[in-house]
């Protein structure tokens, strides 16, 4: 008996270290089929003039739907895009919503953005997500 007791504490003594050590690194190989966070690349994709002006351009684009002015509706819309291989915007998905016409205007002032700068991974251009927040506010 007080040999298992002492095997199991030993194991979990052991285990957090053999958890750290099965952490996944960067990744070592360009996989299209993978979705990259723009964070886990070694160059970033970047919109031109930068972050700033990615949100200087939602400022001035985006659409605050009537109804939504009519209804009070305000808060946060959270986005995440895939940024592709060529630089243009992919895919578009709500994180978090507030209504489904605020939603809507979010994803189309998204769509409007130019063209980034392409992720590198390897040398090699990939496609990655990036998460953007767009308040409505009246």
């Amino acid at each position: 008996m007080k040999r298992f007791l002492l095997l199991f504490l030993s194991l979990i003594t052991l285990l957090p270290v053999v958890a750290q050590n099965q952490k996944d690194p960067l990744p070592t190989k360009v996989d299209q089929e993978k979705e990259l966070d723009n964070t886990i690349v070694e160059v970033r994709a970047a919109y031109p003039g930068g972050d700033a002006a990615i949100f200087q351009h939602v400022a001035k684009n985006l659409k605050y739907p009537k109804i939504a002015i009519e209804q009070e509706v305000q808060g946060v819309v959270v986005l995440r895009f895939e940024v592709k291989k060529d630089g243009t915007i992919g895919r578009i998905n709500v994180i978090r919503g507030i209504s489904k016409e605020c939603d809507q205007a979010a994803c189309d002032v998204v769509k409007t953005l130019t063209r980034f700068t392409p992720a590198r991974l390897q040398g090699e251009p990939v496609a990655v997500w990036i998460s953007l927040p767009i308040r409505f506010q009246l």
